[in-house]
């Protein structure tokens, strides 16, 4: 599973790359702002965003999480110290795979990403296939606890 983060206070930043890197995910980009992370994502394709709600700059995380599933449908979960039913009721409309509140520990983040991929499962472009999940290019294999992405291309 390739995950791309978008958070603007350094200590989580680095908190979440450690925490994806123990389970086994893979990172491929980590920004403070929504324009260098919408760069990435149209650039690396990630099959998950972990967006921080409160970004500075004039986009914030749910209107970046609009624009990157206008372009791809792709499992969002927002990370946030906001706590107010407005930004909830906002974060609510992109349909996000899970809404986590900073602080915020590893079981949560894990128990998130596993929500964010049974989403993916629910999506029109995937179907479960022989308890994998199967994209249109490529499948999910869970290996001991965690989600394996292989290419279709490297197994024919």
């Amino acid at each position: 599973m390739r995950i791309l983060i978008v958070e603007d206070e350094p200590l989580y930043a680095s908190q979440l790359e450690m925490l994806i890197d123990r389970m086994g995910y893979e990172v491929v980009g980590a920004f403070d702002n929504a324009f260098d992370a919408l760069d990435c994502f149209h650039r690396e394709k990630p099959d998950l965003l972990l967006l921080d709600i409160n970004l500075a700059g004039e986009v914030d995380g749910i209107e970046l999480a609009a624009r990157a599933n206008r372009a791809r449908a792709v499992p969002v979960v927002f990370i946030t110290s906001l706590q107010d039913d407005e930004t909830f009721a906002r974060a609510q409309q992109t349909h996000p795979a899970a809404f986590i509140i900073k602080p915020f520990d590893e079981l949560q983040l894990q128990r998130s990403i596993e929500l964010a991929v049974a989403q993916l499962a629910k999506s029109p472009e995937t179907t479960f296939e022989a308890g994998d999940l199967v994209l249109q290019d490529s499948l999910f294999i869970k290996v001991r606890e965690k989600l394996e992405k292989v290419s279709l291309a490297e197994i024919l």
